[in-house]
This record gives structure tokens, C-alpha cells and sequence, in this order.
């Protein structure tokens, strides 16, 4: 499947340039990310990541010291799904909820239609409030956009911690 196919990019021009054709897309969605690497010269294998920053895989690469070399691009789920279908990394991590009510499995059949892949959970992670221990103001999540009204601050995340 190609990009164009999966409603990714839509075609933008044909140049011909003597006798070899140029095709120029642009994103569906008005936006592309494109990274470019340069890569050590080393004897050891190197494995590439690119997508949602995940402290199990951190971990894991950690441990293998010298003998993998392990490359970390912290792009977001959507950007890593995107790099590992192009090829510009050997492997991501995502967590996307889709409108079904799942997570990850109908985003990597919608980018991996064609080919074979491997979805291998990591971790199960819960979301949710973090409040004062015995919840004194007795906050419920079904409410908590009203707990600024009552004087309560709520501090969202970083502006800089990954969205998707």
C-alpha cells in the first residue's frame, strides 16, 4: 500500500526531467513530518526508533550497552506509525485510542494493510487524577472541569510531553 492509498498524501505535480519522472506530494492532513538521519559508523547493529517516548523500551535499550546501538526519535505515535512505514526506523511505539474504544491494533491495520507486522504490548497503563491523599475536596472526574470553578488548579501536562 502506498501513502497515497492509505490517504495519507494526495499528488501535488508531475515534472518530467528528461526522461526520468518526478512525482511531488503533499500531506493529507497539512502536515508531514520528515526526519533525516545520520548514523554512526560503528560495528555494532543499529536499531532505530521513532515514535511515543515508552520507559519500558527506554529501559530495555539501556541494557544492551555496546553490543546494539539503539537511536531514539521521540516524534509522537502517528509520526513513529508514519517513519515505520516508510522505512525510516525499525520499529515504534504507539498508544492511540481509536473512536472504537481500542487502542493501537485498528491504527496499525489502517498504516500496515499490505505487509505483516508485529504489535507487541509492552505495558498496560491507567490514566486518571492525581489528588490530595483522602480527596478532601471530594474532586470527581465527572466534575473536574468545575473544580476550577470552586478554586482548585488543575495543571494539565507538559507543554512539551508527547501528545499522541
Amino acid at each position: 500500500m502506498t501513502l497515497e492509498r492509505a490517504g495519507l498524501v494526495r499528488p501535488d505535480e508531475v515534472r518530467l526531467v528528461g526522461r526520468a519522472t518526478q512525482k511531488y506530494y503533499r500531506a493529507a492532513a497539512g502536515g508531514l513530518l520528515l526526519e533525516q538521519l545520520v548514523l554512526p559508523r560503528t560495528r555494532a547493529p543499529i536499531a532505530i526508533f521513532s515514535g511515543s517516548h515508552d520507559p519500558a523500551l527506554q529501559a530495555a535499550s539501556e541494557k544492551l550497552g555496546p553490543r546494539q546501538l539503539f537511536l531514539t526519535l521521540y516524534v509522537g505515535s502517528l509520526n513513529g506509525l508514519t517513519n515505520l512505514r516508510q522505512g525510516f526506523c525499525n520499529l515504534t511505539g504507539i498508544h492511540l485510542l481509536d473512536e472504537s474504544g481500542e487502542y493501537n491494533r485498528p491504527y496499525v491495520r489502517h498504516f500496515f494493510a499490505d505487509r505483516d507486522v508485529e504489535l507487541v504490548t509492552l505495558a498496560h497503563r491507567t490514566q486518571g487524577l492525581m489528588l490530595a491523599p483522602g480527596n478532601p475536596r471530594r474532586i470527581r472526574a465527572s466534575r473536574i472541569w468545575r473544580a476550577a470553578d470552586r478554586g482548585l488548579s488543575i495543571e494539565m501536562r507538559a507543554r512539551d510531553a508527547a501528545l499522541a
